[in-house]
């Protein structure tokens, strides 16, 4: 609950606070938030997410509980209460459609109205930057990756235009489309990870082998890449239909979604590199001429002087590199 509707604890006052009507307000919304959370846990199918819920629904008996001896200091008579019927209507829509269509509702709740534009700004922007980005990175690699060198060689650029915007529309409708595979999952998260499971693992390993070592191979980089996707993708749909793959790929029975999801990204970028190196060893490399200022040992890369150590990238490189350790070390 809000910070500003807390009582403060551990303070000794000579006097009480003073009492009026927003106490009663005040009390009523810890009564809700504390219904709505166990409402939440009961329909929540997530196992950890559920046990979030009934946690919260702790927290918020601790603060109306507060607000009792508050009201008993004061000597204010503990007002009536009834739940909410916008919290019973959550409630009802959280069993209906799922807690994740709650949750938007429940910020706009119980954020004040700085926070919850700020909220919904970030929000939207992060969503409008990474739909522009993907929208555009699909038109192009169709376009002049597949659809000109492959289908249409001698096309006026005209014509590439125009594909290019039908691939766009195309494209958005497509992931319209995909809105409903999400409601397969416990979360939208799980969804992403999924995702990032099936093309983003494998190809930083594609990617990081690709820029670092000038002897891979263009059929290398495709054989592992499909390997890579090929494979994450099995690995998701056996966990998916026998629950006994996952204690195989994910190294434990009881994994939930996301360890699935990162054992799966895991997994398919080790196969991904693997594969990759053992096409490499096989077919012939391209000469160094071709490759310079694609790869980094053939690229020129330019040295920092008369900098001082603080205006080094190498220097908060490494800074962030042990943070990052620290932070996998408190939190694993």
């Amino acid at each position: 609950m809000d910070a500003q509707r807390q009582p403060e604890q551990g303070r000794s006052t000579p006097d009480p606070p003073q009492a009026d009507e927003s106490w009663d307000e005040h009390y009523r919304d810890e009564r809700d938030a504390a219904y709505l959370y166990r409402a939440l846990a009961v329909v929540e199918p997530d196992h950890d997410r559920k046990e979030l819920f009934e946690r919260l629904a702790i927290v918020e008996d601790r603060h109306a509980e507060r607000w009792r001896e508050l009201f008993a200091q004061s000597g204010r008579p503990l007002p009536a209460y009834t739940t909410a019927s916008r919290t019973r209507l959550l409630g009802w829509i959280a069993k209906r459609f799922g807690t994740s269509v709650v949750l938007p509702l429940m910020l706009a709740r119980y954020c004040g109205p700085g926070l919850l534009g700020l909220g919904i700004t970030a929000l939207v922007a992060g969503f409008m930057a990474g739909m522009a980005g993907n929208v555009s990175a699909f038109a192009t690699v169709w376009t002049y990756d597949i659809y000109r060198p492959y289908i249409r060689k001698s096309a006026p650029d005209q014509h590439y235009v125009a594909m290019g915007r039908w691939c766009t529309i195309i494209g958005l409708v497509v992931s319209i489309g995909t809105a409903y595979l999400v409601m397969k999952f416990a979360s939208m998260m799980d969804y992403v990870q999924a995702l990032f499971g099936f093309f983003i693992a494998p190809l930083f390993a594609t990617v990081l082998l690709g820029m670092l070592w000038k002897r891979v191979t263009r059929a290398a980089g495709f054989w592992g890449l499909l390997a890579g996707v090929l494979s994450s993708v099995t690995m998701f749909t056996l966990m998916k239909l026998d629950q006994r793959w996952v204690a195989v790929f994910a190294l434990s029975p009881i994994a939930k979604g996301l360890a699935q999801a990162m054992y799966q990204a895991l997994w398919s970028c080790v196969i991904c590199a693997v594969v990759t190196v053992l096409v490499t060893l096989i077919t012939k490399p391209r000469r160094d001429e071709e490759l310079r200022g694609l790869v980094y040992s053939l690229t020129d890369v330019a040295h920092e002087e008369h900098a001082s150590w603080l205006q080094r990238p190498v220097v908060w490189g490494a800074a962030a590199l042990v943070l990052f350790v620290i932070l996998q070390i408190i939190f694993w």
